[in-house]
């Protein structure tokens, strides 16, 4: 694992994963990273190159710890949220207590699959996960999609320069149609202007242009090029891990928890300020 020294008025060192994904942190308490505005910016140069942080403490962290952070990366798609941890305005609560396993075979959930967080006004800008007490039974994946675009063919790049997919959220109340957005496949990043592959979550979704059964067969390809890319980054999810991650240059996967021991796992998202341009040109 390399090292990223950062700017002189920084202290705080990253590692860098082996590929193109990935920073890691190790702290005695995640103040020393939130409290220090400094320390901060070079976060955010850190994600828009590394697109994933990892940041790992001696100690479990509050709350409050997690505050500073909305200010930087945008405001949390939770407030005012029926989830809401108790003590934040902003922070999603998923902990669960423990309790008896009782045997069942696990079922896979949707986000146990790759994908990407959408809001009602487009992707969703950054993931922030924090894990207090728990390990998943399975590590967090991430997918490089500036790596996956960049491998796809020119005549694919080619066709999805013209194209637009409709994202949906998941849920939307009763009786209402699910928010939703037209995006560029072929996007660039509204941080870096890096280009990447810009995917809805479903397969079967709307693509301006395109039939019904092309639309499905280009998305199916395209969600099959990124599971099997080799950008990729696996992180485990133990006990006090804060993982942040940019949601429009990184796919990811939120793996399941054991039914027995419990977990304490805090979660929230932050909603994009920008609109996302699409590729000009090959």
């Amino acid at each position: 694992m390399g090292d990223a020294s950062g700017t002189a008025e920084t202290k705080l060192r990253y590692g860098l994963h082996p590929g193109s994904l990935g920073a890691a942190l190790s702290l005695d308490r995640l103040e020393q990273l939130t409290a220090d505005p400094d320390e901060l910016s070079q976060l955010q140069i850190v994600l828009d190159a590394r697109g994933v942080a990892c940041i790992r403490t001696q100690h479990a962290f509050e709350p409050s710890a997690l505050a500073p952070l909305e200010p930087v990366f945008g405001t949390s798609a939770s407030r005012g949220g029926s989830m809401l941890l108790s003590g934040s305005e902003f922070i999603d609560d998923y902990s669960i207590p423990p309790k008896v396993d009782d045997g069942r075979p696990r079922k896979l959930a949707p986000t146990d699959f790759i994908h990407i967080d959408t809001m009602s006004n487009g992707p969703a800008a950054y993931g922030v996960h924090a894990t207090l007490a728990g390990t998943a039974v399975a590590p967090m994946r991430f997918a490089d999609m500036r790596a996956v675009y960049a491998a796809q063919p020119d005549a694919m790049k080619r066709q999805l320069l013209r194209l637009q997919a409709r994202h949906s959220v998941p849920r939307a109340p009763a009786g209402r149609a699910p928010a939703s957005t037209l995006q560029p496949l072929a996007a660039l990043h509204p941080r870096t202007a890096a280009p990447l592959l810009l995917l809805p979550n479903r397969i079967n979704c709307h693509v301006e242009g395109l039939s019904v059964t092309e639309a499905n067969q280009l998305i199916g390809e395209l969600w099959r090029a990124t599971e099997h890319s080799p950008a990729r980054l696996e992180l485990s999810l133990q006990p006090n891990t804060l993982i942040i991650w940019d949601n429009i240059m990184c796919t990811h996967t939120n793996p399941g928890f054991p039914r027995g021991p419990g977990r304490i796992v805090w979660f929230f998202n932050t909603l994009i300020d920008r609109p996302i341009a699409p590729v000009a040109g090959p």
